[in-house]
């Protein structure tokens, strides 16, 4: 189907779609308001079929990595993901199979697995459903000033030609007429994030009559959403990997040669980058210049951006646009590094061009390095495609460029300075450290330094804290572990978590790093404690249990049973983390000096 019948056929299913839910919508708004019944129906006519063409020209196509001059029309390479739920495989093809689970769905998954380009398909497919009225919300708009759950979305409709009064708006949502996709919480600043979720339960508990769909990252503050069922975006099979890059407009000899790898090994051996799109798109875009493919992030996301700087064009085989900065590669990425840091330091992550040039003002002070800050923009958007703009704000192509260089940044810091930020982002990201992969791919870059100058110090600080009166395991178990909560599983298992806490973060960071270092997986099953839980769960018709840490201590049983389990595993590792790290720097230290001798 060419451009303009598609754009006719969308047509006509906007003007079905607005229309048959029209006199629904009036009528509640009438309940309410005495205004002319007749040219209510058609301001509201008018103002949901701007919206929607405007939202249906903006999100049907996009940019990616490949593809980056220009925008392509999503269905021209999309491959749908794959979600589970439970134990259950669902097709997200049809947003009708994930609207049949619940009205209200969250679906998570990693970096670069693709929920915003899912969104965009829920968005297209419900609008070419002529059934619900599909509103698409980008949740990091929370992050600006007075702004709160209902006016973003009020100004998310207004942007793309809605213009109705707010009024109307609210009167509408009573309808039970719309899906609400909001995208991205995970991008919402983590100082926000207690008021954000707060203002997302009660929307919906306002106007629960309609459907929602959160798309994030993992995080464990879903718990609290009680309405919500998570379901899990799962990584790319193999036919699902070799689908997609089929589907790609791309150097056709190289990607002939990429798909035989692809068939053959390269999907098996380098399944945790083949299996996520973005990487997948990477591991295509590096594979003419690179002859292995690293086991390590940093190392690929490295290939990739010096891929982007020296190649070409993807699509005009080997064409490479010029560089009007004029800088050499070395250079070039001491200034994005220190752009990515910044932004990344105030959670930005989109930007005007005056907020661009004047962050870009600050980092060229301070890395001392000369050049055109409108030739270095010009070269990023254009020649690298590290940004892009949409409508008037410049965003990453993809958040996890920024957080690479805010990785490479951190390991060039002295040690004082390592330190003292380090600190800083543990105490001021909530728990971002757990969402990206800034520390995960710091740590992998300079272990020696990021155990010298991040946990050690967190641990002794952890231990001047304690009482000393009880045994060790016992103190770190008070210090690292909350609480925790018990529920059960889609399998009628029993699924533990332990409760994490912004009260503080410091020993949150250090129980998450432990997943660093090899734990003895224990197996221990008290089957009859487990069947009293469950028991306990029906009985008091309760989704889960909680549990502080008191409780836990006190409760000679349950606390067998944490300890025993991957938490008490965690908290014995850390227990006798301090010694071991502090052996291993002194051999360091000792080793230098014997070879100086």
């Amino acid at each position: 189907m060419n451009d303009k019948a598609k754009e006719l056929n969308i047509n006509e299913i906007i003007i079905s779609l607005v229309e048959r839910h029209s006199e629904k919508i009036c009528d509640s708004i009438s309940k309410f308001l005495k205004d002319n019944r007749n040219k209510l129906l058609i301001d509201f006519n008018l103002a949901f079929k701007k919206y929607l063409s405007n939202a249906y020209e903006k999100y049907s196509k996009i940019k990616t990595l490949l593809y980056r001059t220009e925008p392509k029309y999503l269905y021209d390479f999309f491959e749908c993901n794959t979600l589970m739920y439970g134990n259950e495989i669902i097709n997200s093809e049809d947003v009708n199979n994930v609207l049949n689970i619940s009205k209200f769905i969250i679906i998570q998954g990693t970096g670069g697995i693709g929920k915003t380009t899912l969104m965009k398909h829920f968005f297209i497919d419900e609008l070419k459903k002529d059934d619900l009225i599909p509103v698409f919300i980008e949740l990091k708009d929370l992050n600006k000033k007075d702004r709160n759950l209902y006016n973003c979305i009020y100004n998310s409709l207004c942007l793309l030609g809605f213009d109705l009064e707010l009024e109307y708006l609210e009167y509408a949502l009573k309808s039970g007429c719309f899906l609400i996709l909001l995208d991205g919480y995970d991008e919402i600043d983590s100082n926000l994030n207690a008021v954000s979720l707060a203002e997302i339960r009660d929307f919906c508990d306002k106007y629960n009559e309609n459907y929602y769909i959160i798309s994030s990252r993992p995080n464990d503050t879903f718990i609290s959403l009680q309405r919500f069922t998570v379901i899990e975006s799962l990584d790319f099979s193999k036919e699902q990997a070799i689908s997609l890059v089929e589907k790609l407009d791309y150097d056709k000899p190289i990607k002939e040669r990429f798909l035989e790898e692809l068939k053959s090994n390269l999907y098996d051996n380098h399944k945790s980058f083949a299996s996520n799109p973005l990487l997948l798109n990477i591991m295509l875009l590096t594979f003419d210049n690179y002859a292995e493919i690293p086991e390590k992030l940093h190392i690929f996301y490295s290939n990739a951006f010096e891929t982007l700087y020296s190649k070409h064009d993807a699509t005009k085989g080997g064409y490479k646009r010029e560089m009007l900065s004029k800088l050499s590669y070395d250079n070039f990425k001491r200034i994005f590094a220190k752009f990515c840091f910044t932004t990344y330091i105030k959670n930005c992550y989109e930007f005007t061009i005056d907020e661009l040039i004047d962050y870009m003002n600050d980092v060229l002070k301070t890395t001392e390095v000369e050049c055109n800050i409108q030739f270095y923009i010009n070269d990023l958007i254009h020649a690298i495609c590290a940004l892009y703009l949409d409508g008037n704000k410049y965003k990453f192509t993809h958040r996890s460029f920024q957080e690479y260089f805010t990785a490479v940044y951190l390991k060039e810091l002295s040690d004082v300075q390592q330190s003292k930020v380090s600190v800083y982002l543990i105490e001021n990201r909530g728990f971002g450290y757990k969402h990206d992969k800034v520390f995960d791919m710091f740590y992998d870059m300079a272990k020696d330094r990021f155990e010298r100058n991040i946990i050690i110090p967190l641990l002794k600080e952890l231990e001047n804290k304690m009482d000393r009166n009880d045994e060790r395991y016992l103190e770190y178990f008070r210090s690292l572990v909350e609480g925790i909560s018990i529920k059960q599983g889609d399998n009628g298992e029993v699924q533990l978590w332990k409760v994490s806490s912004l009260k503080n973060p410091k020993a949150d960071f250090i129980f998450y790093i432990t997943k660093k270092y090899p734990i003895a997986k224990h197996i221990y099953s008290n089957e009859d404690y487990v069947k009293r839980l469950l028991m306990q769960l029906k009985e008091e018709e309760m989704e889960e249990l909680s549990f502080d840490c008191k409780d836990i201590i006190n409760d000679i049983e349950l606390y067998e049973y944490v300890n025993k389990s991957w938490i008490g595993e965690s908290v014995l590792l850390a227990t006798n983390l301090l010694k071991e790290l502090t052996i291993k720097q002194n051999k360091i230290i000792n080793d230098l000096n014997e070879l100086l001798k």
